[in-house]
């Protein structure tokens, strides 16, 4: 299934973005200070439902979650996941839930490796 969405861009003169909190339906907000941030959407993102393998580097151990359902930009090939499921990827490690498998995977150096 194909999910096109509009995100807003952000055009703004700021020294600081730290207050941001809520940007109001008109999409414009005021800060303190009086600096203005104006949101406008004029770009498209294609999304596309997948299933994805889930990386996780945590304390020296690395976590594979595999069959993972996400939401993937075709450009950029970011991934957006659910509440729901971040909150199930967390409840699977943080639980120490027994893996399906294991693999062996090789580790390489980057600043020891060839240019």
């Amino acid at each position: 299934m194909d999910l096109t969405y509009r995100p807003l861009t952000l055009d703004y003169s700021l020294k600081s973005l730290q207050s941001m909190s809520q940007i109001p339906n008109d999409g414009i907000m005021t800060l303190p200070k009086g600096d203005l941030i104006t949101m406008t959407s004029n770009w498209q993102e294609t999304l596309v439902e997948k299933q994805v393998t889930y990386t996780l580097n945590l304390n020296g151990k690395i976590f594979l979650i595999e069959n993972v359902p996400a939401r993937v930009n075709e450009e950029t090939g970011e991934q957006f996941f659910s509440p729901l499921t971040v909150e199930r990827l967390q409840q699977t490690i943080l639980n120490e839930k027994k893996p399906d498998h294991f693999i062996q995977v090789p580790v390489y150096d980057y600043s020891d490796s060839a240019a």
